[in-house]
C-alpha cells in the first residue's frame, strides 16, 4: 500500500505501516461515517413518507454513531465524530427551516436532548497521539538506561520516510522548499550530525509539555482568550525538535474545529427551544428569558463573548448569532464574503471581522 513512498531506505516505510503506532489504521471510523450517510439518506425518505418519528430516530442514531466514533481516544476518531455530528445538526437545521410544522413538541424535545447530550469537548483526546510520539521516540533513539540517548542513523531515515508520506505536523507551511528532512540529514550526516537534534530526554520532556498544554487548552472556554503558544519554542528550534515537528498534531486547527462545532450546537439548541416556544404560544419570544427553563435550561452561549447569543426573527424564522470578533452587534449580518458556517476560520485568517457570527441558520452540508 505504501511501497512507493519516497525518502526512506528499503523496508522503512513498510515497517512504519505494519509495526509502528504511527502507522495505525482505523478503518472502522470511515465505516461509521458511511453508516451516518445512510441514515441521512433515510431521513429524506422518511420526510417524503411523513414519518417524523423515524426522522427523529435516525438523527438520534447519527449522534450515537458520532459518539461511538469518538470513543477511540485517537484524534482522528474524535474528528470523525465531529463530522458525523455536524451532518446530524445539518439535518435538524434543514428540517426545522424548510418545514417548521413537521416535528411536534415531543419530537423536538427528543432532538434537543440528543443534541445537548453530545459532550463535544470530551470527544477530542490526545492520548493516542501521545502514545504514537512515545513509540516513535523509543524506536529512533538510543537509550542510555537513564531515559536519555541520541537519535540514530535509522532515525534520520524514519523522519525522511515520514516526510515522504506527506507528514508535516505542526511546522506545515513553515518549512520552505529547501527545508526538509532529506536536506537536513544530508547537511548533518556523520557522527556530529547526530548531536544536532535534541536528545531523547529533551524530546520526551518537550512532548510531555506539549500534550499537557494541548489537553488543558481543550477545556478552556473560547471567550477566555488565546491559549498558550505551545509551538513557539518548537518553531524557534525547528531542527532541534524536528522529530516532534513532523508528528505532533496541529492543535490550533483542532481547537478551531471544536469551537466551530460547539457554536453550531449552541445555535441548534437555541433554535429548537425557540420553535418549541412558538408551537406552544403561537408567537416568538422577545428574549431567551421568556422561554421556560424546562424548555431551555440556560441561554445558548456566544463562544466569543461567553454571554448569551443574540436572536431575531426574520421572515417568520429565527436567526441566531454571536457578536463576532469586532464585539459589536451588526444585526445578524456576516462579514462581507464570509459564509456563516465558516466564519471562525475565515475571520481569523483573512481579518474579516466587521460582522456577526451566525450560528443558525448556517446553510451548510457538513458532509460536503
Amino acid at each position: 500500500q505504501n511501497g512507493g513512498v519516497e525518502g526512506g531506505s528499503d523496508g522503512v516505510s513498510g515497517r512504519l505501516i505494519d509495526d509502528w503506532l504511527v502507522g495505525i489504521l482505523l478503518p472502522h471510523v470511515q465505516q461509521l461515517r458511511n453508516a451516518a450517510r445512510l441514515f441521512a439518506f433515510d431521513i429524506q425518505l422518511a420526510i417524503e413518507e411523513g414519518d417524523a418519528d423515524r426522522v427523529v430516530q435516525d438523527i438520534e442514531t447519527m449522534l450515537g454513531l458520532a459518539r461511538h466514533a469518538a470513543e477511540g481516544r485517537v484524534l482522528v476518531c474524535g474528528l470523525v465524530g465531529y463530522a458525523i455530528s455536524g451532518m446530524a445538526l445539518s439535518q435538524i437545521e434543514s428540517i426545522v427551516i424548510e418545514d417548521p410544522d413537521f416535528l411536534n413538541e415531543q419530537q423536538l424535545q427528543k432532538l434537543q436532548l440528543a443534541v445537548r447530550n453530545a459532550k463535544l469537548k470530551d470527544w477530542i483526546s490526545y492520548d493516542g497521539e501521545a502514545l504514537v510520539v512515545s513509540d516513535l521516540i523509543q524506536r529512533i533513539y538510543t537509550n542510555d538506561g537513564q531515559g536519555d540517548g541520541r537519535i540514530t542513523p535509522q532515525g534520520f531515515e524514519v523522519m525522511s520516510a515520514l516526510s515522504g508520506m506527506g507528514m508535516s505536523g505542526i511546522f506545515g507551511g513553515e518549512l520552505s522548499e529547501k527545508e526538509n528532512w532529506e536536506s537536513f540529514a544530508e547537511s548533518v550526516i556523520g557522527p556530529l550530525g547526530l548531536f544536532a537534534v535534541a536528545t531523547r530526554g529533551e524530546v520526551a520532556a518537550k512532548a510531555d509539555q506539549f500534550f499537557e498544554a494541548a489537553s488543558a487548552d481543550l477545556y478552556r472556554p473560547m471567550w477566555v482568550g488565546e491559549s498558550k503558544d505551545i509551538y513557539k519554542e518548537l518553531n524557534l528550534e525547528k531542527w532541534k525538535y524536528a522529530p516532534l515537528g513532523l508528528v505532533l498534531p496541529a492543535t490550533e486547527n483542532i481547537r478551531k474545529a471544536m469551537d466551530r462545532l460547539i457554536a453550531r450546537q449552541e445555535g441548534v439548541l437555541g433554535a429548537i427551544a425557540l420553535q418549541r416556544f412558538y408551537l406552544a404560544n403561537g408567537a416568538w419570544p422577545n428574549s431567551w428569558d421568556e422561554i421556560p427553563k424546562s424548555t431551555l435550561p440556560r441561554s445558548p452561549v456566544d463562544q466569543i463573548t461567553g454571554k448569551p447569543l443574540c436572536f431575531k426573527i426574520v421572515d417568520e424564522s429565527p436567526l441566531i448569532y454571536g457578536l463576532g470578533y469586532d464585539l459589536d452587534d451588526d444585526g445578524g449580518v456576516s462579514p462581507e464574503g464570509v459564509k456563516p458556517a465558516f466564519y471562525l476560520p475565515n475571520a481569523q485568517n483573512d481579518g474579516k471581522s466587521d460582522g456577526d457570527w451566525i450560528v443558525w441558520p448556517t446553510n451548510v452540508d457538513e458532509d460536503q
